[in-house]
Parts: C-alpha cells; structure tokens; sequence
C-alpha cells in the first residue's frame, strides 16, 4: 500500500513506481505486508518519506484484518505518535 499526501500530477502511475512530468510530493507513506501474520492478525513494515528523504520507519504488528487499511492506517498513526512522546 503506497499513501501519497500533497499534490501530485495529473497523470501518474504508482504500479510501475515511477511519476510522470513534475511533481510536488509533501508526503509518501509506504506500508509492506510482511508475510508473517495469520488469517485474523497481520504484521506490516512501513517507511515515511518526506519527497525522497525517510524520515520514519518500523513495523506495526498485529493488526486486525477485519480494521481494514483505513484501521492499520489509525494504527500506525497511532503507534508513531507514541514512539515521538
């Protein structure tokens, strides 16, 4: 799952990973399905970039399936705001 936050060109394409003509990006959120969880509980690896800069990464783990991404995004909001406390 990428999350792209801020203005971005008419025409993109994020399978190929590549933007096309100029682009103003504030915010890329990318999160990585680790493979290791089960059917109820998934575990995640996550990098924030700010353009091309990482400025976070880690991991969230165990988050529940049936949350959906709009919950595992929650619960990385959540966890960086406890991990910068």
């Amino acid at each position: 799952m990428v999350v792209v936050v801020g203005s971005i060109p008419r025409y993109f394409s994020l399978n190929s990973g590549s933007f096309r003509g100029f682009c103003k990006i504030m915010l890329i959120i990318q999160i990585h399905n680790d493979g290791t969880g089960n059917g109820v509980l998934a575990n995640y690896d996550y990098s924030v970039y700010v353009n091309r800069d990482k400025i976070a990464e880690g991991r969230v783990e165990n988050h529940n399936r049936l949350l959906g991404w709009e919950g595992l995004i929650q619960q990385l909001a959540k966890e960086l705001e406890e991990k910068n406390d």
